[in-house]
């Protein structure tokens, strides 16, 4: 269940003799056109949500009704995507949604994920989210960033600061 601003994944329980898991946790800050306005950043902050995590309107329903404009709600599928722990404790983002979605990195291509796909994924990335519906579709990473946009922060929790409305924007 989700509480305000806490994202839970369902845990299995341990078997005996299994270490506990290490408890990698991290934060998605929501920006973009696309949310409410007048909202102050730590109520676009998702998290600390322990990996794996699915984002989409399934499993976060209370965060999207408060944190996206009704308009812009469609953006998020069901099931958006997926953050896990890869090989080597890398992060990996795993598209779950036919809709367009990029994973946008300072100082590299902006990466357009298909579903199925899945891509590194590293602290202060951003997971910008398109829409292929109607003449309003946002189909360019640029636009999906101006619009609905999550930005990667690892624990610790950052100080609302560094959750900005503009933290997606710049490229």
């Amino acid at each position: 269940s989700l509480q305000r601003g806490r994202a839970s994944s369902p845990e299995p329980a341990p078997s005996p003799g299994t270490p506990p898991p290490l408890g990698r946790e991290v934060f998605l800050a929501l920006t973009g056109l696309g949310t409410r306005p007048g909202l102050p950043p730590a109520d676009l902050l998702l998290g600390p949500a322990a990996l794996p995590l699915v984002v989409g309107r399934r499993h976060q329903q209370d965060f999207i009704r408060r944190a996206i404009s009704p308009q812009y709600v469609n953006y998020l599928s069901r099931e958006h995507f997926r953050i896990e722990e890869g090989a080597a404790g890398r992060l990996l983002l795993v598209a779950l949604t036919d809709n367009p979605m990029w994973r946008v990195r300072n100082g590299s291509e902006h990466a357009e994920l298909a579903r199925g796909e899945s891509i590194a994924l590293a602290d202060g990335d951003r997971i910008a989210l398109g829409t292929s519906s109607g003449d309003a579709g946002y189909a360019t990473p640029e636009e999906a960033v101006r619009t609905l946009c999550w930005r990667l922060q690892e624990a610790p929790a950052p100080s609302s600061r560094g959750a900005s409305p503009g933290a997606c924007a710049g490229f």
